[in-house]
C-alpha cells in the first residue's frame, strides 16, 4: 500500500507570515500618506493666512482672576449681554425682590451694542419695602467678599456708565462698592433720569479698589404718591458700565 507524503507545516507558517507583512506595509504606507496630506494642508493654511493682508487677528486679553490685581483695562460690569467680558453678575436683589424683575437682553434702544440692561419695578399693595435694588456681584452671589474676594481693581480711575428712565423723572441711588469686606463704598444719591441717555462718571482716583466685590448696584427709591414717575411700574435702563483708566 502506497503512503501518502505529509504536506510539510512550515510552509503554511511561511505564507501567513507573508501576509501579515504585506499586511504591515500596506497600512504602514497608508498612514504616511494620511500624514503627508495632513501636513500639506497645515502648511497651505498658513501661507494662505500669511498672505491675506485682510486676515482678522486675535485679541489676546488679560484674564481677570478673583482676588488677583487686574492686569489691563477696562473691566466691565456690562458690556452687552453676550459678552465675555462682563465680570460681574446680577445676582444681588434687594427689597421687594418679589415685584422687580431684570433683563440683560433688552432691545429696547441700547446705548451701544445689541443690548441694554432693564429693571422693572412694579408697586403692588402689601409691599414690605417699597423700592427694590441690585447689586452687581463677583462671584456671583457673593455677599461676604471679606471672606470671598472680588477683583482687586487697583489702578482704575473712573467708573463710567449710562442711564435712563423710561419717561424720566426716575429717581434712584447709584452704588458702587459697599460694605461687608469691599474695600471701598461710594453712592450717588437721589439722581433724576432723564427718558434720553445720560453718561455718569464717577472718579476713584483715590479709592481702595484692593477688593470689589459688589462692581456696581442701582437703587429704585421708594415709591412717592406725588410721583407720576416712580408710581406704578417703573422701568430703569443701564448700559456700557466700566471701570477704566485714565
Amino acid at each position: 500500500m502506497k503512503k501518502r507524503e505529509a504536506v510539510p507545516i512550515i510552509k503554511k507558517e511561511e505564507g501567513a507570515m507573508r501576509h501579515k507583512k504585506v499586511s504591515i506595509i500596506t497600512l504602514s504606507l497608508l498612514f504616511l500618506c494620511i500624514f503627508l496630506i495632513a501636513v500639506f494642508n497645515i502648511s497651505k493654511a498658513n501661507n494662505q493666512a500669511a498672505d491675506n493682508p485682510d486676515r482678522e487677528e486675535v485679541e489676546t486679553k488679560a484674564v481677570c482672576l478673583l482676588g488677583a490685581k487686574v492686569k489691563s483695562f477696562p473691566v466691565y460690569v456690562y458690556n452687552d449681554g453676550n459678552s465675555g467680558e462682563n465680570k460681574f453678575f446680577p445676582t444681588g436683589m434687594m427689597g421687594d425682590i418679589n415685584d422687580s424683575w431684570i433683563n440683560s437682553y433688552c432691545k429696547e434702544s441700547p446705548y451701544a451694542g445689541s443690548s441694554c440692561i432693564k429693571i422693572v419695578y412694579k408697586k403692588k399693595a402689601g409691599q414690605i419695602y417699597h423700592w427694590t435694588g441690585l447689586y452687581w456681584q463677583a462671584p456671583a452671589n457673593n455677599w461676604s467678599p471679606g471672606s470671598q474676594p472680588g477683583y482687586d481693581l487697583t489702578g482704575a480711575t473712573t467708573l463710567t456708565f449710562w442711564a435712563r428712565g423710561e419717561n424720566g423723572g426716575e429717581t434712584v441711588d447709584f452704588m458702587i462698592g459697599g460694605d461687608q469686606g469691599n474695600s471701598f463704598r461710594k453712592i450717588m444719591s437721589s439722581e433724576t433720569l432723564s427718558e434720553e441717555w445720560i453718561k455718569y462718571s464717577v472718579d476713584l482716583s483715590n479709592a481702595d479698589l484692593s477688593n470689589v466685590g459688589w462692581g456696581f448696584g442701582v437703587k429704585i427709591l421708594p415709591v412717592r404718591e406725588s410721583s407720576t414717575a416712580n408710581s406704578g411700574t417703573v422701568s430703569v435702563y443701564l448700559d456700557d458700565i466700566e471701570y477704566h483708566f485714565d
